[in-house]
This record gives structure tokens, sequence and C-alpha cells, in this order.
């Protein structure tokens, strides 16, 4: 090593994770952690000792190493104790990564901390946030037109299960955008609905045509389209191997994504490839249970390499977990006073497939062609957060214009105008312990939200107002009642000097703009500043202002004499009063991979109609109450602003 505080020391005794070769071939980047722990088995006789696997590892840094081994170097530093990991150079010389910085943490795994895009000069220098997202990001790399492609998870008020797919941004973080499959047919085309007319599900398919999650996007080189795993909720890496053809118009049914090896897929189903590597349309390069191979799209495989020490080793850990692991011999034994026969290394399957899917497996991952490869275009950034171009005269305040919020692919209801825009913040897991917290109104599929405020939306439908900046954000359009008639079931953020620019409102993407004969209304006036929705203009905090409106219009409809028979919201939510999503109860988790218009929040809310029949006699109120409980019934009923 030559700097930093490993100076003089090799790597070994750690982990190494997600290399990635520069365009001229000549320089690997990687992050690596030192694990401190006991040796792990190397014979039947040591793994049969119940503490053989005890294991801490320090956090992950960034390295690089040129191709030829020599000049070893130390690129993010040991401060802060943040996770730096999966680099991947950009066309400008930068270096994309994922990292720990914005300190929040996994919504689904307690005291999991989450990553999410950064960038930084190659010696480590200038370092930026990316994204400003709730939850986790992963595997970086850059698509052929110079963009950044990446995984998100993105479960903004939907099921952990409903979108974790391909994600695009600029170099510098702006427009990120999911350029298919974040928003699935299921619940809002269902036959029968209203809505089933504008895009039937496609004739002859049955199951899941959209994997439960999308990972390792890579460029398939001299193609627009994109190799990549249909993988699973929580092993992101494995999975079958899949094309995604993103000129293809988003059908909402999967309707871009084919299979490149044969077997089942869809859903959270099969496959054992992961981390490909397209050479071509036909031909790649992936990493299979304990082996590299060279695959095709006929379902032929050519071996590469296969490694002994990994099959070893995951068979040796397997004996180990089938005596102390979870359920293994000594804890079936407790639960049962009569313990089974003790388990022998001879009874552990040396069958690839049952060891490589085991936690904590090893199976040899991310193969690079050592070759140059033609460098993408390069982007000029323009957003401001970077050192060189923070205090250039050019940086004005960041801006959000939509064209016309009335472009949607679902249209809004026909009586409906829409006044306002309402821009809400979601806020990132402040605390590891989030599944237990009680912040919020039920399961960690919730996310703790603020509303910032509201923007007019001109006759035209235009919008320009002044953006909040670094903030993971979302939108709804307000009637002129203050009510959301659509609203997004996503995030997106606003760099410094950023534009932010949409068409509409969950337009299709395949659409053009379309040619104005005119300039929109709110382009020809100074963007608008955010109006705050609250009584004394501050932000709106749930347990400062909205839950005690609530709190008090529930009380007051409990007098009634066909009142309410409890003030309990959760007790309201099961019987129907609630809704915490569209159409599921909270027990469920909300199903809905998106919103559909006029269906949700308080116009679609029983206790809404309830309120609104009774509101000459609903007593004891403040000025504000009923605006307020709308309001809470517009968020999903989240009762909290913090976690």
């Amino acid at each position: 090593m030559a700097n930093g505080p490993h100076k003089g020391r090799t790597l070994a005794g750690g982990m190494f994770h997600a290399p990635s070769l520069s365009f001229d071939g000549r320089t690997v980047w990687f992050s690596w952690a030192r694990l401190h722990y006991d040796e792990w088995p190397t014979t039947p006789q040591q793994a049969a000792h119940k503490d053989t696997r005890k294991k801490t590892a320090d956090p992950l840094r960034i390295f690089r190493i040129d191709i030829d081994g020599t000049n070893l170097r130390q690129v993010t530093t040991d401060e802060g104790g943040w996770n730096d990991t999966e680099p991947c150079e950009l066309p400008d010389g930068r270096v994309v990564f994922m990292s720990t910085r914005r300190e929040v943490y996994d919504r689904c795994i307690a005291y999991r901390p989450a990553f999410t895009l950064c960038s930084m000069k190659p010696d480590g220098s200038d370092i930026i946030k990316l994204s400003f997202h709730e939850t986790h990001e992963w595997l970086p790399s850059v698509g052929g037109d110079g963009r950044i492609l990446y995984t998100r998870w993105d479960y903004v008020d939907r099921s952990v299960h409903s979108a974790h797919g391909i994600w695009t941004c600029f170099p510098d973080g702006r427009d990120p955008r999911a350029p298919g499959g974040n928003y699935m047919w299921d619940n809002i085309f269902k036959p029968g609905t209203p809505y089933a007319k504008f895009n039937p599900p496609p004739g002859g398919r049955s199951g899941p045509r959209q994997p439960c999650a999308v990972s390792h996007c890579k460029t398939i080189p001299g193609s627009c389209k994109v190799m990549a795993i249909g993988s699973w909720h929580h092993p992101v890496e494995i999975g079958p191997i899949l094309v995604l053809d993103l000129d293809r118009p988003d059908d909402y049914a999967g309707g871009q994504v084919f299979a490149f090896t044969p077997g089942p897929w869809g859903g959270d189903r099969g496959g054992d490839f992961s981390a490909p590597v397209p050479l071509s349309e036909h031909f790649a390069i992936a990493s299979y249970l304990d082996r590299i191979y060279l695959v095709d799209c006929f379902g032929n495989r050519e071996l590469i390499r296969r490694s002994p020490n990994a099959a070893r080793r995951n068979r040796l850990s397997a004996f180990n977990d089938s005596l102390y692991g979870f359920n293994g011999w000594e804890s079936r034994g407790k639960k049962s006073g009569n313990p089974a026969p003790k388990p022998t290394f001879e009874s552990i399957s040396d069958d690839p497939r049952q060891l490589a899917f085991r936690s904590g497996c090893w199976r040899p991952t991310f193969p690079i062609p050592v070759r140059p490869r033609t460098r993408p275009p390069v982007i000029p950034p323009q957003t401001f957060q970077s050192d060189d171009r923070r205090n250039l005269p050019e940086h004005r305040p960041a801006t959000i214009t939509v064209q016309n919020v009335y472009d949607t692919d679902i249209p809004l209801p026909r009586d409906v105008k829409v006044k306002a825009m309402r821009i809400v913040q979601v806020l990132g897991a402040s605390t590891g312990d989030y599944n237990r917290s009680g912040a919020v109104h039920g399961r960690n599929t919730s996310a703790v939200k603020i509303v910032l405020g509201t923007t007019p939306v001109e006759e035209d439908g235009s919008v320009n107002c002044l953006a909040p900046i670094q903030k993971g954000i979302y939108f709804q359009l307000l009637d002129a009642n203050g009510l959301a008639v659509h609203s997004m079931l996503s995030d997106t953020y606003v760099h410094l000097g950023e534009r932010l620019s949409c068409v509409g409102c969950h337009e299709p993407q395949s659409s053009r703009p379309r040619e104005f004969a005119t300039v929109p209304l709110a382009m020809r006036r100074p963007p608008t500043t955010i109006t705050p929705e609250t009584p004394d203009g501050k932000v709106a905090i749930s347990e400062s202002y909205i839950v005690p409106a609530v709190d008090r219009v529930l009380a007051a409809c409990m007098k009634l004499p066909d009142g309410l028979k409890t003030t309990d919201r959760r007790a309201l939510e099961k019987a129907g009063w609630l809704r915490y999503s569209e159409g599921f109860s909270v027990n469920q988790g909300n199903k809905s991979f998106r919103t559909t218009p006029d269906a949700f929040g308080a116009r679609g809310c029983r206790l809404w109609e309830f309120v609104q029949a009774n509101k000459g006699k609903l007593a004891g109120l403040q000025k504000d109450d009923v605006r307020l409980t709308a309001l809470y019934m517009d968020l999903l009923c989240v009762g909290s602003s913090t976690y």
C-alpha cells in the first residue's frame, strides 16, 4: 500500500467488493474492508466448533491499483466511519460510488445503513452527494449515452416488493428517472376497474413479467439495450440474466424485459447468475454459483473458471450452520429436548446449487474483461455542488417547472380543476430501530414526511417555483378545495442550481413534449416561492399541527348520534373509515404500484365523506382542523414527522 493507514501493508485478511475497470483498461477500482475474525474453518474438525465464525469488519473504503499490480492506493479515507463501495469511473474522470454518507437507515432491516449515489475526483477529494433518495441504491455503471445506470429500492408509500428497478441520472446527479418497470399495472389496470381500458394487460401472459428487482445494469456494447440480473428482494445480486429494451414503450406490464438465459423468472423467482458483463446482444460473461462462464442467449455455457476454494469453504460453512446455525442441530435439540443425531460433514451436500444461496456463501463474482472500452460522451455538469462550480457567477436558485400537470397517462377526473401542487419531503430513516419505533401508522413500508408547502398551478396546467434543494421530495396535485387528486409513490430531488423540468405528471415516457403555440403561463413570470400549509406559516410537522387537528375532528365525529365508535386511528383504518393506502389495509402493506387519480387520500376516504356530510354539526373544532385532517388523509395517515 502506497498511502493511508495501511501504508506498507498488503490487503490480505480483508473483504474485496465490486471491482471495476477504467475506460483505458489501466486502473482497477474496488472497495475493501479489513476483517477481524477467528479463522474460517479449513477442515471438518474446525467447522465442528461452535465459535469458529465470529467476525467483525471495518467500514468499506475505496482503493485503486494499476492493472499490473503496482501503485495500490487508498482513495476514500477512514474519516467519518462511512462505508464507501462500488466505484465506477465516469466519462469526465470523476468516480461515482455508493456510500452511507447520507446517514440514513434501511427501512427493511434494523440498524443497516442505506447506500446512495455519491461522486468524487479520482484522488478522493471533492466528494459530493448525487442522490438524496430516502433508502438504498445499488451498483452504478455508465450507460452508452454517458448517464449513470443504477438500482433503486423505490417504495415510498408502497410495498417493499413494488419496485427495485433500473434508474438513470446525469453524472452530476440531475434528473433521476426510472426508464421502465417502476409503475406496474397490477392494481391500477385490473379488469373491471375504471382504468383498465387505458392499458389492459397483454394477452397470453401468465404470472409476473417484471422481476422483483433489477440489478447489475450495464449497457450492451453497440446497442441501446441494457443487460441486468432479475434478482430477488434481498439477494439483490443473484438471478437470471435479462435484457431490457428501453427503446420500447413502458407498457406497465414488463414489456421491456426479455430473458437472456433460460429458466423461470419474474416476481421473486429463479436464476443462479450474478454480475453479467455483456459482450454483445448474444454473449456475456457472468458468475454462476461457484464458477465463471461465457454464456449466450441460446442457453449455452462455456466454463471459464471454477473456484475450488469457494466450493469447499461453502460446504464447511454449511456444516457449521447445520450444527449451530438458525434451526440447526443444537437449536432444534433445545426446543424439542430430544436432539436428532449430530450431522456429519459427509452428510452435507456438495451440490453448488444448495450451497451458493446460503447467507455468507463464497462465489467468484464481478468478472471483468481486461481491455480498453469506448469512453461514453462527457455530459457537462449543470449543478453547482462541486468545488469547480460552486462559486461560478451563473449559479442561480434551483427551480421546478411542469409544462402541463394535466398531461398524464391516466386522465384526471373531468370535473376537477387543479389549483396547486403540493411538495412533500420524504425523510430517510434516522434511526436503525425504525421497525420498532412506532413513529408512523404501521409497517416499515411507511415513509415519514414533512409537508413543505404548495405552489400555484396556472390555468394551462403549468408550474414554475423555487425548489427545495438536497431533499427527497414528491408532488401532489390539489383541487380547488386543497384535496389531493393525484400523487407520486416515489421521490425525486433537486441539486444546487438545478432546473428540474417535467412534461406532465406521470405522462407516458414514450411521448414527446407538446409544442406550445405560446409560452406556458407559469414560464412567463418569475418562479414562485413555496407557501406553507400550516396556520402560522411554518412547515407542516405532523405532531405539532396535523395530528392534534385530526384528534379533535375524530372526537367531534364520535359525539354525533351515528358517528364514530372510537377515535383510535388504527381501529378506524381496519373498519374502513381511514385509508392508509389505496385499497389495502396497513396489515397487508400497500401493494399498489402507483396512485389511482381520485381514489386515494381524502377524496377516496369514507371518513372525509362523513366529515363533509356533518361539517355543520361538528363541535369543538379550531379554524383549520378540517383542512389539516384532509392533509393527514392525503399523506396516507402518517402520524409523525420524525423517526
